[in-house]
């Protein structure tokens, strides 16, 4: 009976934490390892729904360091020119699939990216999408003619190397 308490609570904070779209800040590894935490720490003892979210928030601002965190724009000086786009991935730290891209960030706004098809259906294809830096964040356009904007964040940049978390990806690019 304690153990199912127990793990009803957890269970409550994160559906709290995600209700609060505070899980947006954290990757889900962070979570549970936060959830880990909060249940060993609370063994034999009762607590409130709202002393949960705040200790699995604590536990994971503790963990946040070894995640990702956003890089903010300032504006478009920080990437304008070329890069070369080598892998993308679902997870920053997950399995990488190389792909043979290139974009170059204009100053004009406009945003040129150069692909090849991993399959050789086309040889090279360019588009030509509008960006801008909004809030911190690259918004570019979806595909050219569409006002269809996705939101990508640079979550990190060393040196020339800078990592993207676009909608459902994260891009790894050089830059030339």
């Amino acid at each position: 009976m304690h153990n199912t308490l127990e793990s009803a609570k957890v269970k409550a904070c994160c559906v709290l934490l995600k209700a609060k779209n505070l899980s947006r800040l954290f990757n889900d590894d962070i979570i549970q390892t936060a959830t880990f935490v909060f249940k060993h720490q609370q063994s034999g003892k009762k607590m409130r729904i709202i002393n949960c979210v705040k200790n699995v928030s604590l536990a994971a601002f503790l963990f946040v360091s070894q995640a990702h965190a956003d890089v903010m724009l300032k504006d478009n000086s920080e990437i304008l020119g070329h890069w070369v786009v080598n892998a993308e991935s679902l997870k920053i730290d997950g399995e990488k699939k190389l792909i043979k891209s290139a974009w170059n960030f204009k100053n004009d706004g406009t945003l040129t990216a150069v692909s090849t098809d991993s399959l050789g259906r086309t040889s090279e294809m360019t588009v030509v999408v509008k960006y801008s830096i909004e809030d911190g964040v690259i918004k570019k356009q979806l595909s050219p003619g569409r006002e269809k904007y996705e939101t990508c964040a640079v979550v990190q940049k060393e040196g020339a190397d800078m990592v993207l978390k676009c909608t459902n990806l994260f891009l790894f690019l050089t830059k030339k």
